[in-house]
This record gives C-alpha cells, sequence and structure tokens, in this order.
C-alpha cells in the first residue's frame, strides 16, 4: 500500500519540476543488445541459417558472460540445439563497405530469448555482464609510410568499421569524436600520439563519458602494426600493447583487451542462496521519468534480485534492494551507471546503506 501511494503521488505531481530527458536506461549508460547477433550467410536457405544458427548463439554467450570459449556441458548442448533459444531472424544484404568483414552475401539478424539465455547461463554457472554498459569514447591514430591519420566518426572507415564490429561482438558500446575544429583544438596530433592523459580526458570531457580508449598504431620495418593504447575508466588508468599483421588486427585486439578488464570487475556470478537486503537512497529525482528510470534501472542489473519503493522525502527517494551479489560488488556497479555517490547528510530522517545523486553529466 504505501509503495502504491507513493507512486500514485509522484505521478500526479508531486515534483513541480520536471524533465524530458529519460535515460532510457540511464544517462551515461546504453542498454546494449546482448541477445542479438548477425552472422553472414551465402543466401538465405534454411540450410544456410540452420548452420548459422550456432554461430550467432555463441555470439550471444559471448556478449553476454563475456568469455570467448565454453567447456560446460549444457552451453556446448545449446550450441549444437540453438532453435530452442531464437525468439526470432531476419536477413539484411552486406553493405560495401562492411565487405572486407564477411565474404558472405547477407547478414542473418538473430534476437535470442533473453530468459532462456540466461538460464542457461546460471545453470553453467557462468558469470552474467549486464546489459548495461557505460560507452567507450575511442581516439586513435594511425601512422603509415610516416603519415598519420586519425580515425574518427568519418576517416579511415575500414579500420573504424573493424572496431565497430569487434566491440559489437564482445558487447561494447563505443563512439568516435567528431574530429571537428573543436577536437582538433582540444587534442593537438603530438597530444594523442603521445597518449597525454590529462590532454585527452580534458578533450573528451565534451563526449560526456568517463571511459576512453585513446591509442596509436605505427607500422614496423617487417611490416607488421603495433598499437599502445590508454584505457581511463573513471579514476582507473591502464596501459595497453597490441600488435598484428595488419591495423585491422592491432586495433581490435585492444577490444579485446578492454573487454577482459571489464569483464573482470562488473560481470557478476549470481549466488543461489544469502540474499542481502540494503536500503539505497537516490537523490536529485525531481519527475516522475527519473523515479521510473531509476527503478528500471535497479531492477535490470544482474546483481539485484528484487527492488521496491521504502520512502521518499522530497527529491530523494530510499529503494529497498534484495542483492543476489556482494555488497561491495554492488556498490561498485551502481557507481558505473548514472549516479554519483554521495556522503551521508545527519540531519536527514532517511535510513539507507548507500547514498547517490542522480548525475545527468556523469
Amino acid at each position: 500500500m504505501v509503495v502504491k501511494t507513493l507512486r500514485r503521488l509522484w505521478l500526479i505531481g508531486l515534483f513541480l519540476v520536471s524533465t524530458h530527458i529519460h535515460f532510457g536506461v540511464a544517462a551515461g549508460s546504453k542498454n546494449v543488445a546482448l541477445y542479438q547477433s548477425r552472422v553472414g550467410v551465402v543466401d538465405q536457405s534454411a540450410q544456410s541459417r540452420d548452420q548459422a544458427l550456432s554461430l550467432g548463439m555463441h555470439a550471444v554467450l559471448v556478449k553476454v558472460t563475456g568469455r570467448l570459449a565454453f567447456e560446460h556441458p549444457k552451453i556446448l548442448a545449446a550450441m549444437r540445439e540453438p532453435k530452442r533459444y531464437l525468439s526470432e531472424y531476419s536477413y539484411k544484404p552486406v553493405a560495401m563497405e562492411e565487405e572486407h568483414l564477411t565474404p558472405e552475401r547477407y547478414w542473418l539478424n538473430l534476437r535470442f530469448t533473453e530468459s532462456l539465455v540466461n538460464r542457461l547461463v546460471r545453470e553453467a554457472e557462468l558469470p552474467i555482464w549486464g546489459k548495461h554498459r557505460k560507452p567507450i569514447l575511442v581516439w586513435l591514430v594511425m601512422e603509415k609510410e610516416r603519415n598519420r591519420q586519425r580515425v574518427f566518426d568519418q576517416g579511415q572507415q575500414s579500420v573504424k568499421t573493424s572496431i565497430e564490429h569487434r566491440a559489437d561482438q564482445r558487447g561494447l558500446p563505443i563512439m568516435f569524436p567528431a574530429m571537428d575544429l573543436k577536437d582538433a583544438l582540444a587534442l593537438p596530433d603530438e597530444d594523442l600520439w603521445g597518449l597525454f592523459k590529462d590532454s585527452i580526458t580534458k578533450a573528451s570531457q565534451r563526449y560526456r563519458t568517463d571511459r576512453i580508449l585513446a591509442g596509436r598504431i605505427r607500422e614496423l620495418a617487417n611490416g607488421r602494426y603495433q598499437g599502445k593504447w590508454l584505457f581511463i575508466s573513471g579514476e582507473d588508468v591502464k596501459r595497453l600493447n597490441t600488435e598484428g599483421q595488419d591495423e585491422q588486427i592491432a586495433a581490435t585486439s585492444a577490444i579485446d583487451q578492454v573487454t577482459e578488464v571489464l569483464v573482470r570487475r562488473y560481470a557478476v556470478l549470481p549466488t543461489a542462496g544469502d540474499l542481502q537486503h540494503i536500503h539505497v537512497q537516490i537523490d536529485d529525482l525531481i519527475s516522475p521519468d527519473r523515479l521510473s528510470a531509476s527503478e528500471y534501472y535497479l531492477n535490470n542489473l544482474t546483481a539485484v534480485s528484487r527492488v521496491r519503493i521504502k520512502q521518499a522525502q522530497g527529491s530523494s527517494v530510499v529503494f529497498s534492494v534484495m542483492l543476489n551479489v556482494p555488497f561491495e560488488r554492488f556498490e561498485r556497479l551502481l557507481a558505473s551507471g548514472p549516479y554519483r555517490q554521495q556522503a551521508f547528510d545527519a540531519s536527514s530522517d532517511l535510513q539507507a546503506d548507500l547514498r547517490f545523486q542522480y548525475a545527468l553529466d556523469k
């Protein structure tokens, strides 16, 4: 009754200030299409489709778990019989700019049933990497025959397309800078080539993400390509190295390394018992949109078993949350979303274990 009353009051105008910015999943994160994949096929025959289904199922499992290979008997059995997990499929011709990604004529677009895939992963006792993932801004400059060129939204399309394709395979939302005059002034070529963290971070502020992958790739004397990278995720900074027989491999290898970093940090192995009950306060929920979006966001975290509204005071709401992961893991997951962690207010009547602020600018 308390929950229904709170929600009804909200929806009839408890808040006088409203916003039309609905973050879909959440501001600063994207709802990745984990349960969809595409496979190149020669034609639209049933035989070609059936042969491609196992590859499509494997691709979905890679995105959901963050892993590239599987040994569990249940997973192997599912990939042999993927039809029971399939919900729909369609075809699309391979575009000219994608021809280097597949020799086939068509993309077979597949969608698998989320609940069935998640149940399979849990039965195999594998971690699930939640669908809410922050976008990564990619700055990249390439040197070939002593000429340097940046890879950006409209530049170096083959390398850019390869990076996007690999990121899609790994379930990483990425974006490239516009490389307009503002970007060129904010991040000079020498600063990007030198992978200077402060310059890169400052130039990235306009894109409103704290996950940045900056790299340089150069051709070696033996014809191979070498990459040096800087991956920035909040306060965490890692330097990565890649090498390959062409620039595409040197670039996409960085995507794999970044994925491994994020999987180790955010993939969750749900526990069968010992669920933990905590209270989470979120401030600045100044509209019904923000309330419903926050409730939706919490409900869709893999780490969460159940959510309900417990208390409200002004624009602050306390959610009762049932966790199926350790408290520290949940705290880290929530801080990676559209919220900024706050200190507690001693004068507040609200009681909570964690306090966050809704932050559109995160």
